[in-house]
């Protein structure tokens, strides 16, 4: 059986914890050095971690292909879509998933053929289809869209299925195969493709909202209800898209290492498994970007000591939702452990705390560097213009 993990920690400090993995190792990343004396808040991509982290997530991914299924990673486009990500991942030799035509021309452009992307969500073809194909998978969001598919000419050799929504979790994705009646329309829909054509299913639920332990289950449900698909439809479903959602740690440390034993009991259930995709976004690019920032104020009493930041939560937006490294930024990028500081953004929202329970180290004044590593996901691609006043006013695409 898999490990039995308690779900990713929610606390913005990762403590020192003596751990020399790369996407735990508690050094300030020599790509940040030249950059302590810049305008701040920069945001700085890490060129070294990501070479080193993207081929350490591709080896382990590699090495999991077994008893005739292929273990294949497929980076979330949308985590962070920054071309210095996509050229590593694909030097990595990871595949892509795109949720739109402009992501998937994103890719090609990035160097990706079409049978390396995934299409997965809602809106996957919008804004129009490109003429290039045939893609890796497509996994449909609704039963309508699975049978508006099937009646498309789909290449062989490409994959069709849909997503499935997992009991117990309200979702606004996915289908519900519990569902008797739902369940009877896939299967007819999915009967009708080619025979060269693949069927496949996909499930997107992050460990952060069941559980690690939790997340074992849902997948073990999926692989039960393709058993159902294919008695259902007389067609055998060759992949299974098990999402993305872990972070590095939880990644490499947990689903990883727990993947084979799920591998035989899908095969037990699935004889024609060939191929098991993974999605991952967050893990992927999460370390390859830190956040340099300077102190603008300090505030202290006796054994507390807060300061205030000249970046905000709109540089870092999840910044409480998942684990980041702080070092100070000089003399010599030293690590700062649990304690009893308290860092707050600059803005003048209640909300603007960036980190609660950090040790800050006495005598720290105003004009000191502190580095936030683990910002290259979503802290990346959902960072917001906020409290500049002109600076970066309209945004993108609208009048003045």
């Amino acid at each position: 059986m898999p490990p039995t993990a308690e779900g990713e920690p929610r606390a913005a400090v990762l403590p020192v914890d003596g751990h020399e993995d790369v996407h735990r190792r508690w050094t300030l990343p020599a790509d940040v050095l030249g950059h302590l004396d810049a305008a701040t808040p920069v945001r700085v991509f890490l060129p070294g971690v990501a070479r080193a982290h993207v081929e350490r997530v591709a080896g382990a991914v590699r090495s999991l292909d077994a008893d005739g299924v292929r273990v294949r990673a497929a980076y979330s486009i949308k985590t962070n879509p920054d071309p210095r990500v996509l050229a590593a991942v694909l030097d990595g030799g990871l595949h892509v998933e795109a949720i739109s035509q402009l992501e998937v021309g994103h890719a090609l452009r990035a160097g990706f053929a079409p049978d390396q992307v995934v299409l997965n969500g809602p809106g996957k073809w919008w804004p129009e289809p490109l003429a290039c194909g045939p893609f890796a998978a497509v996994f449909c969001d609704s039963v309508e869209e699975l049978r508006q598919t099937v009646e498309r000419a789909v290449p062989a050799g490409a994959v069709v299925g849909v997503r499935v929504r997992p009991a117990g979790v309200v979702s606004r994705f996915g289908v519900d195969l519990h569902d008797e009646p739902v369940l009877t329309a896939v299967a007819r829909a999915l009967a009708g493709l080619d025979p060269r054509v693949g069927v496949g299913l996909h499930v997107h639920v992050s460990p952060r909202d069941v559980g690690a332990a939790g997340w074992w289950q849902v997948v073990d449900d999926v692989v039960g209800l393709a058993g159902e698909v294919e008695e259902r439809s007389g067609r055998p479903v060759r992949c299974l898209d098990l999402g993305g959602g872990w972070d590095a740690a939880g990644l490499l440390d947990h689903l990883l290492p727990g993947l084979p034993d799920l591998l035989t009991r899908a095969r037990e259930r699935l004889a024609s498994l060939a191929e098991v995709v993974l999605e991952p976004g967050r893990a992927v690019a999460q370390p390859l970007a830190a956040l340099v920032t300077r102190v603008l104020a300090v505030r202290g009493g006796p054994g507390v000591t807060d300061v205030v930041v000249d970046a905000s939560i709109a540089d870092v937006p999840e910044i409480g939702r998942s684990p980041h490294r702080w070092f100070m930024g000089a003399p010599h990028g030293c690590p700062l452990p649990a304690g009893s500081g308290t860092v707050l953004g600059r803005s003048c929202m209640e909300s603007d705390v960036l980190a609660a329970g950090l040790g800050l180290p006495d005598g720290i004044a105003a004009g000191d560097v502190l580095v936030i590593t683990d910002v290259g996901a979503y802290d990346t691609s959902k960072s917001y213009p906020f409290g500049l006043g002109d600076a970066r006013w309209p945004p993108d695409g609208l009048a003045r």
